[in-house]
């Protein structure tokens, strides 16, 4: 990403519109979904988006078990779209291909163990202790703390839905003690 510019995530916000791929793959291969890191709340005015400003890293699944074992290499195609904004938005996109020979094939060949394990730590994570609230004015959260040092100082909810809240609204933590 260009220094000072955004892409945006998966739900941009008030704005803009997220990174798509589009892949061609041979029959028998599937590829899931990307699995987003968590984003950046980005302010501009009375508009606020959500994106990123340094890098991004989309991992997708990438499943080739149906997938004609006397075939010597795989070919992947992608056709990726994006929006790269400041002051001003401007549309980006580039085709990538990717030949991977099918005797070396590994999971480490295709996800690069470091970079993925860096990533994985950006992604948001389910918690089945989470609770969710809501009712026609607030939306409440509710994270309960297993121990008495309380190590949640600031939080940030990222909707992954355009229609949950307002963007701009400000959001407050408010720490209550357990009953």
């Amino acid at each position: 990403i260009t220094p000072r510019w955004h892409l945006y995530w998966h739900n941009p916000g008030d704005s803009g519109y997220p990174p798509t791929i589009e892949w061609s793959h041979p029959q028998g291969v599937s590829i899931d979904k990307p699995f987003w890191p968590y984003p950046k709340r980005i302010d501009y005015g009375e508009i606020t988006s959500y994106g990123y400003d340094n890098d991004i890293i989309l991992w997708q699944k990438v499943d080739f078990n149906e997938f004609d074992s006397t075939s010597k290499e795989l070919h992947l195609t992608a056709q990726i779209k994006w929006l790269e904004c400041k002051e001003i938005c401007l549309p980006g996109k580039a085709e990538v291909a990717l030949t991977l020979p099918i005797e070396n094939i590994s999971t480490a060949d295709l996800l690069g163990e470091k970079l993925l394990g860096e990533s994985q730590q950006k992604w948001p994570a389910p918690d089945k202790n989470i609770s969710v609230y809501e009712d026609t004015l607030t939306f409440t959260i509710h994270i309960p703390l297993n121990n008495t040092t309380d190590p949640v100082q600031q939080s940030q909810f990222f909707p992954y839905r355009d229609d949950v809240i307002k963007h701009i609204a400000e959001q407050s933590l408010i720490k209550i003690p357990e009953a």
